[in-house]
């Protein structure tokens, strides 16, 4: 039965009533960049690549879902970024450039300058850079502790931190020779530059200096998730310190610190645990206070008590998990076991010094 017409209501095309953008090549945006490729789309919105129908310049643009849930401030990205560059700081260079906002056909976009590859791009081995010379680790490290050190002391939380959101800005590469230690000398190829710039501001949030400043819930996705998130406590800027830690190993080791298959935040605990080292009692007393049976404090050391003592353990539920909890070695052990390009006693202890002061 077709529904009743009313003549007063004007018709809606089609892609009003879409809630997430379509890629269609050569569509016109804002009336001048024009699409020519889809960049890839997250839980907020649709990334393309479009050139300026005016200058021929290459620009990213992210259309914003329409779902209301998910987009209360759809400025939010751009707030943030104004906060940035009223900063007047040198380091706004480490972020994406906003360069201009407007709509499309409902869609409320955002015009940013076109960064290179992302860390994700890289630790995958897309562009084939594996393993990275140890020099440029250092200074990629050095740039995102910096970058996140320049939004905290502007009160910003950036609550989404992970190599997809870090970019090279340029993934120009070079051909060098260097010693394999097991195949001898061959071919590397390295980037030209490692400058970084930093994506996605569009959940990030503010805090005051204020201790009793928290916020809560679930931010970021699993992999790059602190503990106090995990667990469900208040938490506040050492989000963003422990995905920095996150991807700094990460682009060390080549690979992932957690797999993307891990299934509950108990598990992901227990990841933590057998990767990164016991928790500390007082925290662990802590958590205790509010979710019993977290913790085992019984013994000389504190661990993660999995599978969680409220569940039945199945043969279903719990093989896959506690497989991949037993084939997880601590980090210490990757670290040691990695081979890099050059050698790690080239990162002077002055240089290294520097950043351990930096992250604290």
């Amino acid at each position: 039965m077709n529904s009743p017409v009313r003549p007063c209501a004007p018709s809606q095309p089609r892609h009003s009533l879409e809630l997430r953008y379509a890629f269609k090549d050569n569509d016109l945006i804002m009336k001048k960049y024009r699409v020519r490729r889809s960049l890839g789309r997250g839980g907020f919105g649709t990334v393309v690549l479009a050139v300026d129908d005016i200058t021929d310049t290459a620009v990213a643009i992210k259309l914003l879902h329409k779902d209301a849930d998910l987009n209360e401030d759809v400025r939010q990205e751009e707030k943030v970024y104004r906060a940035l560059l009223a900063g007047c700081d040198p380091r706004i260079y480490l972020f994406a450039e906003v360069i201009s906002s407007g709509t499309h056909h409902g869609f409320h976009c955002i015009v940013f300058e076109l960064c290179g590859a992302t860390l994700y791009d890289i630790v995958n081995g897309h562009l084939s850079l594996l393993p990275f010379p140890a020099r440029h680790i250092l200074e990629v490290a050095y740039q995102l502790v910096n970058a996140v050190g320049y939004l905290h002391s502007l009160g910003i939380i950036h609550a989404d931190l992970k190599l997809d959101n870090i970019a090279v800005r340029d993934q120009t590469t070079t051909t060098i020779r260097w010693l394999n230690p097991l195949t001898g000398f061959e071919d590397k190829k390295i980037l030209v530059t490692t400058q970084i710039c930093v994506l996605d501001l569009g959940t990030a949030v503010t805090a005051s200096s204020s201790p009793s400043s928290l916020h809560s819930g679930r931010v970021g996705i699993r992999s790059y998730r602190s503990p106090e998130v995990t667990l469900g406590l208040p938490w506040k800027f050492g989000v963003d310190v422990f995905a920095v830690g996150c991807m700094i190993a990460e682009v060390y080791l080549g690979n992932y610190l957690f797999s993307g298959d891990i299934s509950s935040d108990r598990e992901h605990l227990a990841a933590l645990d057998r990767v990164l080292g016991p928790f500390s009692r007082v925290f662990a007393r802590t958590v205790e206070a509010h979710f019993p049976g977290t913790f085992d404090l019984d013994d000389n050391e504190v661990r993660v008590i999995y599978p969680s003592l409220d569940t039945v353990p199945t043969r279903d539920t719990h093989s896959a998990p506690m497989l991949r909890l037993e084939n997880l070695q601590p980090l210490s052990v990757d670290v040691h076991n990695i081979e890099l390009v050059g050698c790690i006693g080239s990162w002077h202890s002055t240089q290294l010094n520097v950043l351990h002061l930096r992250l604290q």
